[in-house]
């Protein structure tokens, strides 16, 4: 096994991992992707961040755990992994963030925010 294959290995060990120890708040975490995809037309982590900071701040999981969380959402078809990577805005993040196309981008979606809240609350 050459080093990139430890390092993937490592990497996809992690973030199974995370996503076990935030399990209870799976489904919280994949209505914030779908509703950060519906906002974006392209959007990275931090957007997704940005989208969780309206509902719990700070966040009471491993954000590790979105790694499962995006990859479930490219194999359901909700967003399209691209091949580039954007700066993160994060201050305490110093890797590139990858970039993802939504496929359920709607530029006429709008929901006032109370209206969110109830919307999630029987996540």
């Amino acid at each position: 096994m050459n080093a990139y294959e430890v390092t993937e290995r490592a990497k996809e060990y992690g973030i199974a991992r995370a996503a076990a120890g935030a399990s209870a708040w799976r489904p919280l975490m994949e209505s914030v992707v779908t509703l950060t995809a519906m906002c974006y037309p392209v959007l990275t982590m931090d957007d997704v961040r940005a989208t969780l900071a309206i509902f719990v701040d700070p966040p009471p999981m491993n954000l590790m755990a979105f790694g499962a969380v995006m990859q479930k959402a490219q194999k359901d078809g909700t967003l399209t992994k691209l091949d580039a990577t954007e700066k993160s805005r994060t201050p305490s993040q110093h890797r590139d963030r990858a970039m993802y196309r939504s496929n359920i981008y709607d530029p006429t979606f709008t929901m006032p925010i109370g209206q969110l809240f109830l919307a999630l609350e029987g996540v």
